[in-house]
């Protein structure tokens, strides 16, 4: 347990205090109801998660209408979501942040930490004409220069277009 934080506020439910419900109603968020708790940074977390809805609503958004400038728009919620994870919720680490860096450095037009974040992998949008020097020079750049013998790892770079997402095969 952190010494800055009382034991009582670890067992404490925060419904018996009359914490309001937070709640998403089509593309509105609202996190003024927690502004003023700071135990465990309550509405930093929440002002997170409710702004990375928002923008998987707008990514979906962008996706339908297919504007010219689609791979930009998309990168740029990509960083703001990178961003929002290592400032907001606090989920990277140094080393994800400089691959994410160095992902954007070579030609990603945006990078961000995929998964739970705290070390692991980043997932980057990368226009196709780059994709072949972007890879070369990532590789370059993280695995080779910084003296990691990561040989699994430097099997770990791929490129990989969108799917159609998961699907349910029946038998009949």
């Amino acid at each position: 347990m952190h010494r800055g934080v009382p034991a009582r506020a670890f067992i404490r439910h925060p419904h018996s205090e009359g914490l309001p419900h937070l709640f998403l109603c089509g593309e509105k968020m609202d996190t003024s109801c927690c502004q003023d708790l700071l135990i465990f940074k309550l509405y930093q977390r929440a002002k997170h998660v409710y702004s990375e809805a928002a923008r998987v609503f707008q990514f979906k958004k962008i996706c339908e209408e297919a504007p010219d400038n689609t791979v930009q728009l998309l990168g740029e919620l990509m960083n703001q979501s990178h961003r929002s994870c290592r400032d907001m919720y606090e989920c990277s680490c140094p080393e994800l942040d400089q691959l994410v860096d160095i992902c954007r450095k070579f030609g990603a037009e945006g990078s961000r930490l995929t998964g739970a974040g705290w070390g692991g992998c980043t997932v980057s949008i990368v226009p196709a004409d780059k994709l072949s020097s972007f890879l070369a020079s990532v590789s370059e750049a993280y695995y080779q220069r910084s003296g990691r013998n990561l040989a699994p790892e430097k099997e770990s770079l791929f490129a990989t277009k969108p799917g159609g997402g998961a699907l349910v095969f029946l038998e009949a």
